[in-house]
């Protein structure tokens, strides 16, 4: 499944929630943008850098990739129903980020790690890398809030989540006398239940701490591809291409989500919430990446940062 189609289909599934939505006793439609940081565990495998001092002792060390913070949103619609305890919610998440990662040339080797680079032999003095990931997931929910005091209400939430994060690496491996490509594609979508526990506190008027944690146990599919490149060069080397495949590769696996924050309301016709907070998420398993042991590595994805919330509630 494509993100494009994903986007189809999420942006479809919300308005008709919110036109199914018009005759009922509560509906909300909200927007909330999210400013996250992404980091994966093996994200360092994609290279080797080998340097020596003035005593000629060698180094080795992972040429580590680092994302920077990127914005998002999540757009969602939520019903709540006559008695105020039931409600139901749909929402879509996207968000992605890229990096660059760039070693001049210079008295260094660097020794590609990615399966189809490592198998050419061929050994570098300077690299470009560009690492793209990005990010849409589906949320169905329904969720019943049980009011403990006046002030303290929990919420227990039961759904299916179905999720797409495909990531894009693009290298040019430079060895003075001619660059390589190689170019890595990792396509994953997953789909499966997932449910949770929400907490609100009101602590003055208007004013309200929210949190909540939810878990996911998805059944995934990844596709990656690694596409190696040489060109030829009269008199230095021949054209050569490697290909490494790791085709509908299927695995169990599950995700954390975490929410923590401020909820200001303000009661009317149509009520108006601001929300703000941290909230992180927690991919087991998400980067599957072929290296030159010829095994995939299951490194975990991890997004945090801020989100905000701004929601409508019409009666």
């Amino acid at each position: 499944m494509s993100i494009k189609r994903l986007q189809q289909g999420c942006i479809f599934l919300l308005l008709s929630l919110a036109a199914m939505q018009a005759s009922a006793s509560a509906y909300t439609v909200f927007y909330s943008p999210v400013y996250w940081r992404a980091s994966e565990q093996t994200a360092s495998i994609w290279a080797t850098q080998v340097s020596s001092n003035a005593y000629t002792r060698e180094r080795f060390g992972p040429a580590n990739i680092g994302f920077d913070y990127s914005p998002g949103f999540k757009l969602g619609a939520q019903h709540t129903f006559d008695n105020n305890e039931w409600q139901s919610q749909l929402y879509w998440t996207s968000y992605g980020t890229k990096t660059n990662t760039n070693y001049r040339l210079n008295f260094q080797l660097l020794i590609p790690e990615f399966f189809s680079g490592f198998l050419s032999k061929n050994y570098f003095f300077g690299a470009n890398s560009n690492w793209d990931l990005n990010m849409n997931t589906l949320d169905l929910q329904i969720s019943r809030a049980i009011s403990l005091t006046d002030k303290l209400t929990l919420k227990a939430m039961l759904g299916i989540k179905g999720a797409v994060i495909d990531q894009t690496v693009n290298t040019v491996w430079d060895a003075i006398l001619y660059q390589s490509t190689e170019h890595v594609t990792h396509d994953y979508f997953g789909v499966g239940p997932s449910f949770g526990v929400a907490a609100a506190y009101q602590f003055a008027d208007h004013w309200r701490v929210v949190g909540d944690a939810a878990a996911s146990f998805l059944w995934g599919r990844w596709d990656v591809k690694d596409v190696y490149h040489r060109p030829a060069v009269p008199l230095v080397t021949t054209e050569t291409t490697i290909t490494t495949s790791l085709s509908d590769d299927q695995l169990g696996t599950w995700m954390l989500d975490d929410f923590i924050g401020l909820a200001w309301e303000h009661p009317g016709k149509v009520s108006t919430a601001l929300q703000f907070g941290y909230e992180a998420q927690f991919w087991a398993d998400q980067l599957r990446m072929t290296t030159f042991q010829q095994l995939p590595n299951r490194g975990d994805l991890t997004l945090q940062g801020a989100t905000c919330g701004l929601y409508f509630t019409f009666s």
